[in-house]
């Protein structure tokens, strides 16, 4: 029951009406009687400082940040992590005070996924430059991957990743190749960091197969989720065996780090897990 204890933690973002963040953490905060409530709020651009400052200013324990504001709060925060400034983004704020710290989560959840699904460390194949590309190429680098080749439909954002990526990571794995082609090396993981495989966006006919069928990949990330469903990389890696997950993971896993950063607890994973599916 809500009352004048309940302590708030919100998602900031334009739009957030298909947000499941909500769902997620009200489940587990339910589950281990914790009176705090998760809401969804439609925050405009010109409008995100005035909106980080009403939540500290009401005692807010702290916000995620969704699209299109993972980059901008980066100016508004007083301290972010490494990783958020690496990345360039942060989707997890906290307040402390009257101060503001940014985190990124997806780039923690990205990083356990990768210690349980390609533990060698040795080769990965990763497609996208944007945001979440930007968070799996660093959580790659942090986990010591030898070689992370990197393609993109935009050649020059692909190019300029690889660059940043190389500079971070002194050992410089990362290496471009022409979107359509795949590496010529024995590469064991494929990385989807792209929109391809959205509702709206399908894969175009034969990429696919071309990616997956006479190459050894034996293991198969895709950021992409699709609630209720598989998406068609998800799909196609089943049909052929391959060690695979879904971005349904990614999203849970960054929710149980945010959870962790607003309680200090950790929460009951399968409780959100739940509350994914149900939505879904």
């Amino acid at each position: 029951m809500i009352d004048a204890e309940t302590k708030l933690v919100a998602l900031l973002g334009d739009p957030v009406e298909h947000s499941l963040s909500p769902a997620m953490h009200n489940a587990a905060f339910c589950k281990m009687g914790l009176n705090m409530v998760y809401l969804a709020c439609r925050v405009r651009r010109e409008e995100l400082k005035s909106a980080l400052a009403g939540l500290m200013s009401l005692g807010a324990l702290g916000c995620n940040i969704t699209v299109p504001h993972k980059q901008a709060v980066l100016d508004l925060l007083d301290e972010v992590t490494d990783e958020a400034k690496a990345i360039g983004a942060v989707n997890t704020v906290i307040f402390k005070g009257r101060k503001a710290f940014g985190y990124n989560t997806d780039v923690l959840a990205i990083d356990e996924i990768l210690g349980s699904l390609s533990p060698d460390r040795k080769e990965a194949f990763l497609l996208g430059a944007g945001g979440v590309a930007r968070a799996s190429a660093y959580a790659l680098g942090k986990r010591g991957f030898k070689r992370v080749w990197v393609s993109n439909r935009n050649k020059e954002r692909g190019v300029a990743l690889v660059k940043e990526m190389n500079k971070i990571f002194p050992e410089r794995p990362f290496e471009y190749i022409s979107w359509g082609k795949v590496p010529a090396s024995s590469c064991k993981l494929l990385v989807n960091a792209t929109s391809l495989g959205m509702s709206s966006v399908p894969w175009p006919e034969g990429l696919l197969n071309h990616l997956l069928g006479p190459w050894e990949f034996q293991e198969v990330l895709d950021l992409v989720y699709i609630p209720g469903s598989r998406t068609q990389l998800v799909e196609k890696a089943k049909k052929m065996g391959l060690r695979h997950v879904g971005g349904e993971e990614v999203l849970l896993r960054q929710g149980v780090w945010a959870f962790q950063l607003f309680t200090g607890m950790k929460p009951e994973v399968e409780v959100m897990r739940k509350a994914l599916n149900l939505c879904g």
